[in-house]
């Protein structure tokens, strides 16, 4: 149970309070609708972990850090804005948000964790910022419907167990990579049956070329950055 008042389908979250604790509202099934005050600057982790009838969150931008699995298995949730405040997204953060269609993450993120948005079945476009730094193993893995992945600015798309963090995307059809990039996995787009084209800059071409698979070298289409990039 919720230490927290729902009323109506609406949490009741205190003005003051600096954090949502851990598994505040874990399995609230009749939790349908959040407003979070902004004295709020973390979501702990699981702090709505399975509220399955949650469709309506409105995130301050007071809001710093979105805990791990905090919003796991919240599958009636079909969008979600997060404010150009949080830097980090915790692993296995929106997992499982299976009714998820449209995320946008701002440039003031700079890390997404490990399997943060994996199997988001409905989610169908990304975009990575240039702020983001660092993405997790698996971090939008078994998002069957994706068709669209921009990645700006990250080093490395490879883990030391040779994970990836689009592994059985198996509706994604693009992908862009960035100039930024210095460690490729040999499998990062393993499962990804549908890929056609693969963006790189003209200045990276060689660099894609001599770390992808032979059998995605026809899919490579390269792009000059625009000057000052």
């Amino acid at each position: 149970m919720t230490q927290f008042e729902i009323k109506d389908g609406v949490a009741i979250i205190p003005e003051g309070m600096t954090e949502i604790p851990f598994h505040a509202f874990i399995n609230c099934e009749d939790l349908t609708t959040v407003v979070i005050p902004d004295s709020v600057t973390c979501i702990v982790n699981g702090a709505f972990f399975g509220c399955s009838s949650l469709t309506e969150i409105v995130i301050p931008s007071s809001v710093t850090s979105i805990g791990s699995a905090a919003f796991y298995g919240c599958s009636s949730l079909t969008e979600i804005v997060i404010p150009n405040s949080v830097t980090q997204i915790g692993y296995d953060a929106f997992s499982h948000c299976s009714s998820l269609k449209n995320i946008v993450i701002p440039n003031s993120v700079t890390s997404i964790g490990e399997g943060a948005f994996s199997r988001c079945y409905s989610l169908k476009n990304v975009v990575i910022p240039n702020g983001v730094t660092s993405i997790g193993d698996k971090a939008f893995c078994c998002s069957s419907s994706m068709r669209r992945l921009v990645i700006r600015n990250i080093r490395k798309l490879v883990t030391e167990n040779e994970t990836t963090t689009v592994k059985n995307a198996s509706s994604l059809t693009s992908v862009t990579l960035p100039e930024s990039l210095t460690e490729l996995g040999k499998d990062v787009f393993l499962g990804c049956e549908k890929l056609e084209t693969i963006y790189v800059p003209t200045t990276k071409a060689d660099f894609y070329r001599e770390h992808l698979p032979e059998t995605l070298h026809d899919k490579i289409v390269e792009f000059e950055l625009p000057n000052g990039d």
